[in-house]
């Protein structure tokens, strides 16, 4: 089983094989709870005539991990007593006094035990009450020893209520005891345990140990968990895995006893207690077993812990204390706590549990994913996949939810009462419900959980939670827990966004005088930080990251409209009311920034290095979701003004900050990180632009200047120190999205270009080379960008062939791979102005002249495409993109995007020369090692045959058809994507007419090499297409089916271009295009459960076939032009009447034009095939009607429609009334077209 536990009634898992498996040959990772004392390992008596058994590691093992504790070495003929070895190193005489104790509970079990197997009823009776008065007294013993009384009330109550949150009771004896001690004490007592035999555990004797052992164990190990020493030597992984084992066999005596014993209320309360403190010492000891990089119990294994512990202990127990309607809220919240706490440790797979987990870099453990993910697949017995929907999530969530709500209400009453209770209950569920939400938002960034996490809103009741959360930010007294109740807020914006953003007005809207939650903790934080007073500053990082999560989370778009439309609440009053709730988190946000710039201006302020790096880490993110995420159209306008405000702020703070370190004042390291947070806010995108909308703006407007001219001018010296590097970092970003910020000044221009030529031309450090190269390529796309956007600035273009050219050209023959990739790509992003400039450089000489062509840029370009003119990989792939991008450029079309002519440089003569020499080395990258040399060799073959094509350029290629063709046998799945595509477009070059009349004998091979295309990429659609309906003769893997779905979509694109070359059809079988165009038909059929993308590939691909196509299908005997038309009117008749419930899809005009041809070409045996196939194909005869009369089709195909519904074959087809509409069109139509004096009306009679 992957990712998960699945509970399934058809047959059991591997894991209930596993535990049902009699093997004797048990590892440590797979032991299990046995059921008799014989299954059990045995504590080593002094004896040689008792002997154990091991369910972890073997006899010999066993004494040789003895002997290195230093157990020493006794007679066993003079020792019978059953007292286990505890270490013999110098004890204290506390720890002697343990020991004693704990040797008279061992003597008390065994005479029980000899008692239990006497054969004389009232002898075993009379020893079995003399047994419980020994063992009771030996048990206050032992607990005066640890605790220093044997106090029921004491005994009696949760342990982490007298620790509070904190430690126990120092005064207590156990706190002189050393941690070996302690380990040793708890593991002989669990040891003790694992001897009694079953049929003596129901006595009253074993269950007063049972007790001793949940309070003492649970006391020893929290101890344990919190000592900050080392860890006993004796504490070994499989130990601790064992310990957990016998404190489930524990929980499954209590809860045998439970069953058949006693329901007093005294029982049930004690049963209950002894349970929770059982699983109180899991919990412990899960912390303690916690290894780095491999989490709690490894040795056991995920499904194996998340079995044995969540699944058949700790949910059941909680959800029947749920159950117990005698129990108040806060025992139910009391006795779960150890259960809930389990869970937490498996979820967070850390042994700090106290501290509490963040969402951002949040990991999920494996015992996380077992749990809380969506679906878990199941490996069945043939092999395939089987996935289900998890189990454990909903109930692990149902607990959780009771576990929160538990302590809540306790909380609420503590407050409404005045009375002073536990709060760990409380704190546990804050940190538990926080590590589940973060949990569920890190599944979903993942595609396969995202839509089954958030489509299911129902299974935590969000809006109660918040409502929850509100009331204890707000309440008294709470103060301790509110950044918990922040975090917890965040993490429930991040896993449930939509429902989270409905209660935005819980804590940014003004509902009354007071002010929000989170804005008054902003205002109270910054005046704090006016008065250097951090301690009361301390929740505003929190309050930061919790607005940042809730900004988020809102639909903004939806809610008060963005890119250029307007939301239907846009201009309402709750529209209003969002707008203003924004306004003032941008407000607050700036004071906090002014704030800041404060704080770093003055040099005697202490400052709290750990709060004020978290402070700015997420007041940097605040502030950049709120110049990413919100829309600022002219509806939202109101928006521009404070936030192109706050961006100034900032950048004033970054550049303070940097001139404070270049004078070296200050806290380097603080000022530094500072700077980073500070550059993220300028430089923060929403993944689409390469800059925010308010930085973009304030990088056109004069306020600007100052900030640019501070990067180009404290840039220009080559420096190595991270100030050099944060602020190179800022100037790329700028670059990149604002280019000509840098070109609207001379000045700024000049040393813009210095700083390039520094970088590039340093020659012992790599690093500042690449930093130089990158700045060069950022600047490239940036204005590349701006310039298909035809943005109005002032642009330098010639700066980039002049000046940046011959430093990309030098950078292609240095030493390190990286610099060489990028030099490479920054070529690709050249604009046609850059070639003229390079193909036609013109020398002092040539000024009146036409200069000869400068082929050293390309060809240093297309030498790098080969493992002899290159040898890194990523290079060589970075320079077949390139030379694709370049095909682009140079070769093009000779008309603009709105079909006017448009002036090219370049001659055909060059055209042909360049597309030679790409096609010339591409054959060679084509059989490269490497992946992506294979995918962007395709790529470039493919963009250079479509720009030929576009230039009506004549240039063979059936040499690499063949190439390109082989490559869809490649083992590598974006290959043969690659591969699929680039077939379309080389195949023009060869079947296009004149192109294969120069070929002579070799038209055959040609021919056999078209067939088989078609047939092969046929067989690509097919196979999605058998999937989707479950006619595959075998179920395909999630990879296997992604990897089709994208060979299908290219398929589908290059059968159109493939079946356009109609003058070949004669040459072979029609049931070639036959087969090929139903798979394209079925793509329309199956257009509610195929991709979307595969549907618009076949879609356009019918669409561009040529009528002359349609012509020859409708003299041939086949079923195509029938099988076409009643896709496209059963397409068109369902889109049709479900119109008022969805949208027209996308393809409903290129289907409707496809009907139209069909029908006017279609013939009486077409027709006759239309109507039998309404079976399968279902349509109305009167929307089919409508479509004549739409077409205004001509009296010949309407005599062929006729003479088809007339027909014998159609007798119990059609209804006669049908026919006779049909007849009644034709006559009418006839009518019209014999009268000599018939005018059709014009249109303006057709509009009156």
């Amino acid at each position: 089983m992957k990712g998960g536990v699945v509970e399934t009634k058809t047959r059991p898992s591997r894991w209930d094989a596993l535990r049902s498996n009699n093997d004797d040959a048990r590892g440590s990772g797979s032991s299990v709870i046995a059921n008799s004392a014989k299954d059990r390992r045995k504590l080593p008596y002094k004896t040689q005539t008792q002997r154990f058994s091991s369910n972890s590691s073997s006899t010999d093992d066993w004494r040789r991990s003895s002997s290195n504790r230093n157990i020493s070495n006794q007679n066993p003929t003079t020792n019978k007593s059953s007292t286990p070895i505890i270490s013999q190193t110098a004890l204290s005489p506390q720890e002697i006094r343990i020991r004693k104790a704990i040797d008279k509970i061992g003597d008390a079990m065994k005479n029980d035990d000899d008692n239990c197997n006497s054969t004389i009823s009232a002898a075993k009776v009379h020893n079995t009450t003399t047994g419980q008065q020994l063992l009771q007294e030996c048990i206050a013993e032992l607990n005066i020893a640890f605790f220093a009384t044997s106090d029921p009330i004491f005994l009696k109550s949760p342990l982490h209520h007298h620790a509070n949150g904190e430690d126990l009771d120092r005064n207590m004896p156990l706190w002189k005891v050393s941690d070996d001690m302690k380990w040793d004490a708890v593991y002989s007592l669990l040891q003790l345990f694992s001897q009694t035999s079953n049929h003596i555990r129901k006595q009253c004797n074993v269950q007063l140990f049972i007790q001793c052992i949940s309070r003492t164990a649970s006391a020893l190990l929290l101890l344990l968990s919190r000592h900050n020493g080392h860890r006993p030597n004796s504490m070994t992984d499989s130990r601790l895995g064992e310990c957990v084992t016998i404190l489930l066999d524990i929980l499954r005596c209590c809860g045998q006893s439970s069953s058949s014993g006693s329901t007093t209320n005294d029982c049930t309360t004690e049963g209950l207690l002894c349970k929770a403190n059982i699983f109180k010492c899991i919990a412990e000891l899960l912390k303690l077993s916690y290894v780095k990089g491999r989490g709690s119990l490894s040795s056991w294994g995920t499904e194996k812990a998340v079995t044995l512990i969540v699944e058949e202990n700790a949910l059941p127990f909680m959800e029947d204390v749920s159950t117990n309607e005698t129990l108040t809220v806060s025992m139910r919240s009391t006795y779960c706590h150890g259960a809930i706490e389990c869970i937490y440790s498996l979820l967070v797979g850390t042994n700090n549990t106290n501290a509490m987990p963040q969402p951002k870099g949040f990991q999920v453990s494996k015992h996380a994913v077992a749990m809380l993910s969506a679906t878990v697949a199941d490996v069945k017995s043939d092999g395939d996949e089987n996935k289900q929907i998890n189990p454990l999530r909903r109930r692990i969530l149902r607990v959780a939810n009771s576990s929160w709500s538990w302590p809540s209400e306790s909380m609420i009453q503590q407050q409404s009462t005045l009375q002073k209770t536990s709060t760990a209950e409380f704190d546990l569920s804050l940190q538990c419900m926080t590590a589940i939400l973060n949990t569920l938002h890190a599944f979903e960034r993942g595609k396969a959980q995202k839509a089954q996490i958030q489509g299911n809103i129902s299974e935590i009741n969000v809006t109660a939670i918040a409502r929850k959360i509100k009331d204890f930010l707000e309440g008294d007294g709470l103060s301790t827990f509110q950044p918990q109740l922040l975090r917890l807020l965040t993490a429930l914006c991040l896993a449930y966004p939509i429902s989270t953003a409905n209660q935005w007005h819980l804590f940014l809207d003004v509902a009354g005088p007071a002010q929000p939650f989170l804005l008054s903790t902003m205002d109270k934080g910054i005046s704090a930080l006016k008065c250097n007073n951090f301690d009361n500053a301390a929740l505003l990082p929190d309050a930061l990251l919790t607005i940042s999560s809730l900004i988020s989370s809102i639909p903004f778009k939806n809610w008060i409209g963005g890119d250029g439309k307007s939301s239907r609440l846009s201009g309402g009053n709750f529209a209003c009311r969002v707008r203003n709730a924004i306004i003032r988190v941008m407000t607050s946000l700036t004071k906090l920034a002014i704030s800041i710039k404060e704080i770093i201006s003055e040099e005697d302020v202490c400052v709290d290095e750990s709060l004020f790096e978290l402070l700015m880490m997420h007041f940097a993110l605040a502030a950049g979701n709120i110049c990413t995420l919100l829309p600022f159209n002219d509806s939202n306008s109101v928006f521009t003004a404070p936030a192109l405000t706050l961006v100034q702020v900032v950048a004033d703070v970054y550049v303070m900050t940097a001139r404070i370190m270049e004078c070296e004042r200050g806290n380097q390291s603080l000022l530094m990180k500072s700077m980073v947070q500070l550059s993220h806010v300028i430089t923060s995108t929403d993944g689409i632009e390469t800059v925010s909308v308010p930085v973009k703006l304030w990088l056109a407007d004069a306020s600007s200047y100052d900030f640019i001219g501070f990067l180009l001018i404290e840039s220009s010296s080559a420096s190595s120190s991270p100030l050099f590097k944060c602020k190179l970092d800022t100037l790329t970003s700028v670059v990149k999205a604002a280019p000509w910020a840098v070109t609207r000044e001379p000045f700024n221009l000049a040393s813009f270009r210095e700083i390039c030529a520094n970088l590039c031309k340093v020659e012992n450090d790599t690093s500042r080379r690449l930093l130089g190269v990158k700045l060069i390529e950022a600047f490239i796309l940036g204005r590349k960008a701006y310039v298909k956007e035809e943005m109005q600035h002032n642009m330098e273009l010639a700066v980039v062939p002049e000046s940046f050219c011959p430093l990309l050209l030098s950078a292609l023959k240095d030493g390190s791979s990286a610099v060489r990739t990028a030099a490479v790509t920054s070529f690709g992003s050249l604009l046609v102005t850059d070639w003229i400039a390079l193909l036609f450089r013109r020398t002092a000489n040539e000024m009146n002249t036409t200069p000869p062509l400068d082929w050293t840029y390309v060809d240093s370009i297309i030498n790098m495409c080969t493992p002899q003119g290159e040898k890194s990989g990523s290079v060589r792939s970075a320079a077949c993109k390139a030379l694709g991008d370049i095909s682009n450029v140079c070769v093009g079309s000779l008309l603009s995007e709105d079909g006017s002519e448009r002036a090219v440089p370049f001659s055909d003569d060059f055209v042909i020369a360049i597309s030679t020499k790409i096609c010339d080395q591409m054959e060679h990258a084509l059989k490269d090692q490497t992946v992506s040399v294979r995918c962007m060799a395709l790529f470039a073959v493919g963009n250079t045959s479509l720009a030929l094509k576009e230039r009506c350029a004549f240039l063979p290629l059936h040499h690499m058809l063949h190439l390109v063709y082989a490559c869809i046998a490649d083992k590598e799945d974006k290959v043969v994507v690659n591969a699929i595509r680039t077939i379309g477009h080389v195949s023009y070059f060869v079947y296009t007419p004149e192109f294969l009349a120069n070929k002579g004998e070799r038209v055959s091979d040609l021919l056999k090499l078209y067939c088989s295309l078609l047939s092969n990429l046929t067989l690509k659609i097919q196979v999605v297409l058998c999937d989707a309906t479950g006619e595959a003769p075998r179920e395909l893997t999630w990879k296997q089916r992604n990897s089709t779905k994208k060979h299908a979509w290219g398929a589908a694109t290059t059968i159109g271009m493939l079946l356009g070359h109609t003058h070949l059809l004669s040459h072979f079988e029609d049931s070639l295009v036959e087969s090929a165009l139903l798979q394209l038909f079925r793509c329309i059929q199956l257009h509610d459960f195929i991709n979307e993308k595969i549907v618009a590939a076949a879609a356009n691909a019918l669409s561009t076939l040529p009528c002359s196509l349609w012509q020859y299908l409708s003299e041939m005997n086949c079923n195509s032009i029938a099988f076409g038309l009643a896709t496209f009117v059963n397409f068109l008749d369902s889109n049709t009447s479900a119109q008022t419930t969805k949208p027209v899809s996308l393809h409903h005009a290129d289907l409707e034009r496809l009907a139209k041809v069909l029908i006017l070409t279609a013939k009486k045996r077409d027709f006759c095939q239309l109507f039998i196939l309404r079976e399968n194909f279902p349509f109305s005869i009167d929307f089919f009607y409508q479509l004549l009369i739409l077409y205004n089709v001509q009296s010949s195909t309407l005599q062929e429609v006729v003479e088809a519904i007339t027909s014998q074959e159609m007798e119990h087809v059609i209804d006669v009334s049908d026919i006779q509409i049909f007849l009644s069109r034709a006559n009418q139509h006839n009518q019209q077209v014999n009268d000599e004096d018939f005018q059709p009306p014009s249109d303006e009679e057709d509009e009156l």
